[in-house]
Order: structure tokens, then sequence, then C-alpha cells
């Protein structure tokens, strides 16, 4: 079973979800829960050794890090400000008396960040395990399902890089320190509020964690709309180039995963917007939504919204 149907499995299980949550399981990057008068953001990620990380190269400091990463993300993808976070491990015995290394790692990201860890829980485990869940205020919401005809699409950096990281590190080459880092230690997108602050509306979004294919076809799924995208615009790092080529970069982009980046919709007139208030730009338009079926087009045909899976074993082996 693929993750999708699983999450069908589930809500079929659990039922209709109550007045007070706007969005529940399988809806959008975080759960959307009316709290009295309020509107909060609520998620959580895990990270699982041997699965999202290994310890032959991530330090643990590294997975502090990232597990703290992996979960601000989806709130700044959904139009919100992470405030409070839960953490709960899963220790080996061997690694009991490191565990304040992990916490290090939380709290580096937590100080720059402005998260404040509240409480958790603590267990012994074969293999280690970080789960996180997280509490975001709303700012101004932004759902999968807002994307219209005409939208610009656009990134917010470079993307493949996470992809090539990974396997640098498992096939131990040397150098390429950014594509490195860009998989131990993803850098959420904060700028999103910071361009909300400014005015701007994104009319959608959401985070790359399993690749640009994948996560693009998910809002025009939820939107009920398609996309033309231009291959050739799809921003690439030097480093990238210089390690991968082209080719094998769109690849790495394309069903990746893990870069964190984010993919908006907004009109052509915010656009220009925001291209007026940014002099230096990290972002990048590479198409536009259109009308029809959710699927995605280019000059060159179809795409296949091809990414990452949990519960297949041979995509995960070919990530």
């Amino acid at each position: 079973m693929r993750e999708e149907q699983i999450i069908e499995e589930i809500l079929h299980t659990l039922g209709e979800k109550t007045s007070s949550v706007k969005l529940g399981i399988g809806d959008d990057d975080t759960a959307l829960l009316r709290w009295g008068k309020r509107e909060i953001l609520f998620t959580c990620d895990c990270l699982v050794e041997r699965i999202h990380f290994s310890l032959d190269y991530f330090t643990l400091r590294d997975i502090g890090w990232k597990a703290m990463a992996v979960n601000v993300s989806d709130i700044f993808a959904m139009g919100g400000n992470p405030r409070y976070a839960l953490v709960s491990m899963g220790i080996p015995k061997g690694l009991i008396e490191k565990i304040g290394e992990i916490y290090e790692g939380i709290k580096e990201f937590s100080l720059n960040f402005k998260v404040e860890v509240v409480g958790g829980n603590l267990s012994l485990s074969p293999f280690l395990w970080v789960d996180v869940s997280m509490l975001g205020e709303v700012k101004r919401i932004i759902r999968r399902d807002g994307a219209r005809p005409q939208d610009k699409i656009i990134l917010t950096g470079p993307v493949g890089e996470a992809r090539a990281g990974r396997e640098i590190l498992e096939k131990r080459l040397k150098g390429y320190p950014t594509l490195v880092k860009k998989f131990l230690r993803p850098y959420p997108r904060r700028e999103v509020l910071q361009w909300m602050d400014k005015g701007i509306t994104f009319n959608s979004g959401i985070d790359i964690s399993d690749g640009l294919g994948k996560d693009l076809y998910r809002i025009l799924k939820a939107s009920g709309v398609g996309a033309f995208i231009y291959p050739e615009k799809i921003p690439f790092s030097k480093e990238l180039l210089e390690f991968a080529g082209e080719k094998k970069a769109f690849s790495y982009a394309w069903g990746g995963g893990e870069d964190y980046e984010m993919i908006l919709t907004l009109t052509s007139l915010e656009w220009e917007r925001l291209r007026s208030l940014t002099p230096s730009p990290p972002f990048s338009c590479i198409g536009e939504i259109v009308e029809g079926k959710p699927c995605i087009d280019s000059p060159q045909g179809l795409l296949s919204p091809n990414g990452f899976d949990h519960f297949s074993y041979e995509e995960r082996n070919n990530q």
C-alpha cells in the first residue's frame, strides 16, 4: 500500500471530523483547528534511523536540528508562525549518555526560529527515532486547495540539492559541502512570513518534502486544476550542476524530496508586487496554473508526478 492509500484507510476508520477541525487528516501540511475564537496549526513529524537518517554520517546534533526543521517547514507552508513543540524519542542503550547532543541540535534550531520546547517523552528503543509535535499560530492561512488558473507557480529556492547530498554521504564522496548541508540541516523558508507581512497574498502553497513533482501534484489535486511548467526554469545551484549535470539534477529535483523549499502560487499582479519588494529574490517562476484535470504539462509533454513514498520499498531505495 502507498501512503495515500493508508491515509484513506485511516480516514475510513476514524470517520468524519468535527466542526472545530477545519483541515484534518490528509487535507494539508498541518491540521487547522478552531480553538475558541482563534485558529491554530498542529503538526507532527518523525525521523527514524535507517529510514530518514544514518548514524554513519549524521551527527546527533544534526538529527536534533532536522527533527525540528521538518515540522517548522510545514507550519511556514501553511502561513503560520511556529511557537511550541513536544519532543519524544526512542533511544538505544548505547546512546543514552549522548542524548544531550540531540538536544543541543534542537536548542540551536529553536533559538534560530524562536520555537519553545515545552515537553515530550523518552523511551528505550532498539533504534533511534525522534518525533516532534508542534503548534503554530495562524498569520494568514495558505492552503493547498487555493490554486487558480493563471496563477504563477514559484519556487522559493534551488531544488534537488538534498537528494544529491544524501547520495554524496551514502557513497562517501568528497566535497560538495552545500549539497551535504542541505540534506543534513535544511533551513525552512521563513521568508514567506516576511513577504506576507509586506502584504503579499499567496493563493496556495506546500513545502517540498517528497519531490517537486509529487508535491506540486498535491496542490493540483486539492485545487482541481492543472499546471504548465518550463523545466528549464527550475532553479539548480551551481554545485548541484557540477555534481550531477543538468539531466540528473532535474531527476533529483523532481522526485528526490527533502529540499524543504516551497511551491507557492499567486496571481500575476501579486507576482509583480513580490518581485518589486525583493531586490535579490531567492524565488523563481517555473510556470503557471491552468484549467483542466490535475496533471503537469510542459513543452516536452506530460510529466509524471514522481516522488518519495515511505511505504514503497523500491522507491525508498532508489531515492
